[in-house]
């Protein structure tokens, strides 16, 4: 089967690898690639999971092993993580994936393709060139040509916008989230491989303009850096985005396949609401695509999908946590307890390396909330508070 892929990010070229490897004809195409994505490079311990021989490919990593987490009040706390998380430069990820993709024998066109449309399959069109496939795979993100040809946009309630920086940094640096109280999202600092730093605010579900969520986010850059010393670089024009950060009711009825098409990575939505981690979703919607298309020719794939985010990302759950997790009360509350909790730490701990489902969230909280109160109160009475 001819199966063309537009779009060559993970989701992209870790599908036309595995493809190529069954024997498929696998035309790559994308205008861009490999290109960098200033405001990531995070990789969590799920992601690992998901893709046991990352840390095998030849790209160079800086491991995390201390997490940052910042309150709406400024009080920090400092969590050492059990596994670690890595960073890495999405431009050199995309780049070893493309190239394993080549080497599988798919065919990489570095093309910016025009125009879609079906007819016997599905024809590609580029500014020179046609190209005819049978099976149509959308990897182009979220707001991609692929999506808004055969589905259309997604309803603003469905996305967020996240801005970002790449920056020089002349040492060491922490990884960082930030929470603001009238956020739903946050702001994070990911140092990366190579004396640089990724930085990035995402918000979601709330009127924020661009202006002072960039403030916002120049203004936790210049304070993490005086603070570790450095001295405090020019910013550029940031980089712009938006993200899936889908309601439960699109979760509940997505539009991921059709007739000899699918869509994998953002263009499907497969991003976590809460945490926002995209990566290790990128990976699973490749694989899951790939063993519908060696199986039945892709007409699987809206199950297999619809599967793995019922329990996780998907499930109702998450919306609800999502919503009050992100109250201002809430997360005021979060910070104090995050700095005197064992049990919240883990929790933590559990929720960003994605290793805590939401479909059995709610019966841990409710379970370590008398633990939570006592060791709150114990660490209240014993030690002074911090400013």
């Amino acid at each position: 089967m001819r199966v063309g892929i537009v779009g060559a990010g993970i989701a992209g070229a870790s599908l036309a690898e595995k493809l190529a490897r069954l024997g498929h004809e696998v035309l790559l195409l994308d205008h861009r690639a490999p290109w960098e994505k200033p405001c990531g490079g995070g990789v969590t311990p799920r992601a690992l999971d998901d893709y046991p021989g990352l840390l095998e490919l030849p790209l160079s990593r800086r491991e995390i092993r201390e997490v940052v987490f910042i309150g709406p009040t400024g009080r920090r706390t400092v969590l050492a993580m059990p596994r670690a998380w890595h960073t890495v430069s999405r431009r050199e990820l995309a780049q070893v994936l493309l190239e394993r993709a080549e080497a599988a024998g798919a065919t990489f066109l570095r093309r910016r393709v025009q125009r879609i449309s079906e007819s016997s399959g599905f024809q590609i069109e580029t500014a020179a060139e046609n190209f005819r496939v049978d099976f149509l795979v959308g990897a182009d993100g979220a707001t991609g040509l692929t999506r808004r040809t055969l589905v259309g946009k997604w309803n603003r309630d469905d996305l967020c916008r996240c801005y970002g920086f790449l920056l020089p940094c002349p040492g060491d640096l922490r990884l960082v989230i930030r929470f603001y109280s009238d956020l739903m999202g946050y702001a994070w600092l990911f140092p990366r491989p190579g004396q640089l730093f990724s930085a990035g605010i995402a918000a979601s579900g709330n009127n924020l303009g661009r202006d002072e969520l960039v403030r916002r986010l120049c203004r936790l850059i210049e304070a993490e850096l005086i603070s570790s010393g450095h001295p405090v670089p020019s910013f550029p024009k940031p980089y712009a985005a938006l993200l899936p950060s889908l309601s439960a009711a699109s979760f509940a009825s997505p539009r991921v396949a059709g007739r000899n098409w699918a869509l994998v990575g953002d263009a499907s939505g497969a991003v976590d609401p809460v945490t926002g981690e995209g990566i290790s979703y990128a990976f699973k919607t490749a694989r899951l695509l790939a063993e519908a298309i060696a199986e039945d020719q892709g007409r699987s794939y809206p199950e297999r999908w619809q599967d793995m985010v019922r329990t996780g990302i998907g499930h109702a759950g998450a919306h609800r946590w999502r919503e009050r997790f992100y109250d201002p009360k809430v997360l005021w509350l979060y910070s104090l307890v995050l700095q005197r909790s064992g049990l919240v730490q883990e929790l933590t701990r559990d929720l960003f390396s994605g290793r805590q489902s939401y479909h059995d969230l709610k019966p841990r909280v409710l379970h370590a909330i008398p633990q939570v109160l006592l060791e709150t109160l114990l660490s209240l009475f014993t030690h002074r508070a911090p400013p």
